[in-house]
């Protein structure tokens, strides 16, 4: 998973210098999904330019968006299949 982590933060970096790379790195990796309001919540910046961020991340395919009623949930999909991994295959 560390890895997974360092990779991610490096491909932020080289994409784009306005993304708080490290900052959005650490949600995306603490929590199973963000929303904008996350972002806000932890005063990493405004509600536009979170969803900017997110939206940069989603064409970059490191979340994937999931809308469920008026919300969009991101979820760091690479980091999901690997917490999910195996899960199933013991049953002792």
């Amino acid at each position: 998973m560390l890895q997974l982590k360092k990779d991610t933060l490096e491909r932020m970096r080289n994409i784009s210098q306005k993304i708080p790379a490290f900052e959005v790195n650490e949600l995306i990796f603490s929590f199973p999904y963000i929303k904008i309001k996350t972002i806000i919540d932890y005063r990493i910046d405004q509600r536009q330019a979170a969803s900017n961020y997110l939206q940069v991340l989603v064409e970059m395919k490191i979340l994937v968006p999931f809308k469920l009623g008026r919300e969009v949930y991101f979820i760091n999909k690479a980091l999901m299949e690997l917490l999910t991994k195996g899960v199933g295959i013991n049953k002792d």
